[in-house]
């Protein structure tokens, strides 16, 4: 940071005087002077002193966004595009789960970590970054992030096979009946629990006079 009269700080070789002290150099070649709240001619002149090149907001700074609205998802998408990059590289069908499980954790799940520290992270991102992740997790070509595939769980199958018997005339749920426990959770008219109907249809006179029909077991 310099103010104005480091100008004429640097007409009398500040930055010379620097280096031989410190034995530091400057890269001049790879330094940039931003002017903030001054004229532009001010800038200009230091920067020509110095002997680099004048740059404005927004700009990078070590893969960092500076003087953006992060608050867009818009200016989140070079993000995007370097955590999408690292699974697309890897071969996830040719990793066991818990290889794939390795790599989420120790890479995936860091990358983000660096962006989050300096800036509020959009919800929306959140969920395209899980996404992205979940995708590899299950695997597929290039990492499983360009794949759209319908992924069966344990659950989803024995649902299947509950309505394949009812198209059959065997209802499943017709057999079952509710394991009362303490009552906490049966309701005393709604649910089957004595009988093979609901009490409610059972006693439908006393169910109208009841004055609490929400009760349980």
């Amino acid at each position: 940071v310099f103010m104005r009269s480091h100008i004429k700080m640097m007409d009398m070789g500040l930055f010379k005087g620097a280096s031989v002290g410190q034995g530091l150099k400057i890269n001049v070649h790879k330094s940039n002077i931003i002017g903030v709240n001054v004229p532009n001619h001010v800038t200009d002149v230091m920067a020509k002193n110095v002997g680099c090149c004048v740059a404005s907001f927004p700009l990078q700074y070590l893969s960092v966004h500076v003087g953006f609205n992060m608050s867009r998802c818009a200016n989140w998408i070079p993000i995007i595009r370097k955590f999408s990059s690292k699974p697309a590289q890897w071969e996830a069908r040719l990793l066991s789960v818990g290889g794939r499980l390795s790599l989420i954790k120790s890479v995936l799940g860091n990358l983000p970590t660096y962006y989050m520290s300096l800036y509020m992270m959009p919800m929306a991102i959140h969920k395209k970054l899980e996404m992205i992740r979940n995708k590899f997790f299950i695997g597929g070509e290039e990492g499983g992030i360009n794949e759209d595939r319908t992924h069966h769980t344990t659950w989803g199958a024995i649902l299947s096979s509950v309505k394949r018997l009812k198209l059959k005339g065997i209802d499943l749920f017709s057999l079952c009946k509710i394991k009362l426990g303490n009552g906490s959770l049966t309701s005393f008219w709604d649910d089957t629990w004595c009988g093979n109907s609901p009490l409610k249809y059972q006693f439908p006179r006393i169910y109208m006079l009841d004055s609490d029909k929400g009760c349980k077991v």
